[in-house]
């Protein structure tokens, strides 16, 4: 039976009917985050928005880069990164794949993904609230 395995393992796994699992690294970058960005703002306004940064060097403290990476399907992966600059603490410059204002041209499959990810946490947060709201009631009306 061993013997009838590999090579059906062998077959199966070159006709591409394996599933490739999708895999997201770095901090998500999207058009509307970087859009919430502005001159002048904290590098805790900016960390609030987009996270702490991917990449941060002690040589250079004022730069933070944010780099994100998809790759989906066997296809090769998509890589957007942006790097912010600070001055006296209040962000400078912004550079890389998006830029402030900017408009998203085409509605990709991962931003739909995350977009639908940000919609189920708030939905979580809404129902953990809701919870907390009726175990206090009910607390209250036991006394």
């Amino acid at each position: 039976m061993r013997i009838l395995m590999l090579p059906m393992f062998l077959l199966l796994s070159s006709c591409g009917l394996i599933y490739k699992q999708t895999i997201a690294q770095g901090n998500l970058l999207d058009q509307a985050s970087i859009d919430q960005l502005s001159p002048g703002m904290s590098k805790r306004q900016v960390a609030l928005i987009l996270g702490t940064p991917t990449v941060q060097t002690p040589f250079e403290e004022n730069r933070w880069d944010y780099i994100y990476s998809y790759k989906s399907d066997g296809k090769a992966a998509e890589v957007k990164s942006v790097s912010l600059s600070f001055e006296d603490g209040q962000l400078a410059q912004i550079a890389g794949d998006f830029k402030p204002g900017g408009k998203a041209s085409v509605v990709k499959p991962e931003d739909a993904l995350i977009e639908a990810t940000r919609e189920y946490q708030r939905e979580l947060k809404a129902a953990e609230r809701e919870r907390e709201k009726s175990q206090d009631e009910s607390s209250n009306d036991s006394q």
